[in-house]
């Protein structure tokens, strides 16, 4: 089983030795690293001594379990040289039967049964159970199963809500949707024998929890899977942790990887290891005792360089030209960005008309302004949109409609200057956004200034200072109370100057409006409004009393125009 396990490359003639107390594993290596250097020796401890021996271990006795037969099956699935399975109908319907009869009796107190009591149609779906026993090479016992383990991890990930969705961009929240981004597990399309190729990049793993990348991995495994290609012709693995790939994790969950992978309808007819440091390889020691038998028979190490690594690869079927890596070897996420994006589309094109093509992102910065619905958002950027809404909100009131159009254009440059873009939340997502188009920016914009206006008056009724004493004579008071001198010359002062204001366009009619305030202030009046109970006055601030005055002229404007 020398190929199978092998920590010196046929190539390079890299060996290994042991040192004379037996503690550790020198690896020489005599080819040049990915940066064109000679590698430095690694030594290996007496405990990777014996991870490698139990790696050894399980890995010649999975092919000793196998007959002959079976060995040869196992060998021309690595090598993408076995025939693809032929489904006859009667093997379908046999087996869908025999399935059916399996979950029967043992689905009782399972996550199955709980989506079958949601939804029997999704459950049943023969679409759906056909992935399973393809997976399974239409083993009934063997799909039910896994049919099992994958309601209970789908509803560990998911919740029990969505234990019959088929899962979407729109159930993964943010901290999924950047893990995924990161490309630590991505399809980077085909080998020989057209078999979807997945690209597991240690070094670039980066999660707030592990469930991040577990559902990271749900989703990707499930995107492959609309693909009937992908579920009978299967998949090949590649965890490449060369160069500076090697894994920033130190092994932190593969062990749960394992288990989902397991619950996962996708089979796997080659695993890949690829490393120029034999340590990261037997960081997968707990992840290989978990696995099944057969699929160890299908594991593959490769250790050397990045080249040394890439034409091990190659003789599997896997080319180089398929890998995310650069000339100099460095990742290169641009085709797999372009298929996140490509997935956003697809999921959300339920959302929308093809007529509107959004922009999608899942991206966001700290300076874009966010809207969803009926909630505030607290970002940097909507803090700043606020804070200049509040501070041109006079100039806008007054304004007249180019005004208003030119201090509403001046905000929403002010967000987009330093790169900010406004959001609208997708609904029905978790953590998608649609770029909105200038018409809507603007629309959104003039909608701030108006909320702005009723919650500033809102907020002034609430800050009003309670006047402890009564109303003074020329105090004007607000409401249906009985007119007091300061009341009686307000409404003088509004029907004499009537005229002047209806003259005036709307950006210089609150000249006349605080022409007036001032008059009365002079006058040593207040403005007052009697409170609930009418035991007492809160005396108003200023612009709630410009509001209050410039409504009275509107209401003696009706008041003329009814008497015609």
């Amino acid at each position: 089983m020398t190929e199978c396990f092998q920590f010196c490359s046929a190539s390079s003639g890299n060996s290994i030795s042991s040192s004379n107390d037996g503690a550790t594993y020198s690896v020489k290596h005599h080819h040049q690293d990915h940066n064109g250097g000679d590698s430095p020796n690694i030594m290996l401890s007496a405990e990777d001594r014996q991870k490698k021996k139990e790696m050894d271990s399980l890995l010649s006795e999975a092919m000793k379990t196998l007959t002959f037969k079976e060995q040869q099956e196992q060998l021309e699935a690595l090598h993408g040289v076995a025939h693809e399975m032929t489904e006859e109908p009667s093997l379908i319907e046999n087996a869908i039967r025999d399935l059916d009869d399996c979950l029967k009796t043992t689905k009782e107190g399972t996550a199955y049964e709980a989506a079958e009591r949601r939804s029997n149609e999704y459950v049943s779906n023969r679409p759906f159970r056909l992935m399973f026993l393809r997976a399974n090479r239409y083993d009934s016992k063997a799909a039910a199963d896994q049919m099992l383990m994958f309601f209970e991890a789908k509803q560990k990930l998911f919740g029990a809500e969505k234990l019959v969705k088929d899962i979407t961009m729109k159930d993964l929240d943010e901290d999924d949707l950047a893990c995924l981004r990161t490309g630590c597990f991505q399809h980077i399309g085909y080998d020989r024998s057209n078999r979807a190729v997945v690209f597991q990049g240690p070094g670039l793993r980066a999660f707030r929890i592990l469930d991040n990348e577990l559902r990271l991995r749900y989703y990707l495994t499930m995107r492959l899977l609309r693909s009937e290609g992908v579920q009978r012709r299967g998949a090949v693995a590649i965890r490449y942790s060369v160069g500076n790939l090697k894994d920033n994790k130190n092994g932190e969950g593969y062990l749960e990887h394992i288990r989902l992978r397991k619950s996962l309808p996708i089979r796997y007819e080659g695993v890949h290891v690829a490393s120029d440091d034999p340590r990261q390889v037997l960081l997968a020691n707990v992840a290989l005792a978990a696995m099944g038998s057969k699929l160890r028979t299908r594991y593959r190490i490769h250790h050397g360089s990045h080249v040394e690594c890439l034409y091990k690869l190659a003789t599997y079927g896997i080319s180089a030209k398929i890998l995310p890596l650069t000339a100099t070897y460095d990742i290169d996420l641009k085709l797999h960005m372009e298929w996140f994006q490509s997935c956003l589309m697809d999921d959300m094109s339920s959302h929308f008309t093809a007529a509107q093509s959004p922009i999608l992102t899942t991206e966001l910065n700290a300076n874009d302004a966010l809207f969803m619905c009926c909630k505030k958002s607290h970002t940097s950027g909507n803090d700043r949109l606020r804070k200049l809404v509040k501070e041109t909100s006079g100039m806008y009131d007054a304004g007249n409609y180019e005004t208003k159009k030119s201090i509403a254009d001046k905000v929403i440059n002010e967000i987009q200057e330093p790169g900010g873009r406004f959001l609208q939340h997708v609904k029905g997502s978790v953590a998608v956004w649609e770029v909105l188009p200038p018409k809507e920016i603007r629309a959104k914009t003039t909608q701030l200034f108006r909320n702005y206006r009723r919650s500033s008056s809102k907020n002034n009724v609430k800050e009003r200072t309670l006047v402890s004493a009564g109303a003074l004579p020329n105090d004007v008071v607000f409401g249906r109370s009985e007119r007091n001198r300061g009341t009686n010359l307000l409404h003088c002062l509004i029907k004499d100057r009537f005229e002047e204001y209806e003259a005036l366009n709307r950006g210089k009619k609150l000249i006349v409006v605080n022409s007036i305030v001032d008059q009365l202030k002079g006058e040593g009046s207040r403005f007052l409004q009697p409170t609930k109970d009418f035991r007492g006055y809160v005396e108003l601030s200023d612009e709630l009393v410009r509001n209050r005055v410039s409504k009275y002229f509107q209401n003696h404007r009706r008041r003329k125009s009814s008497s015609c």
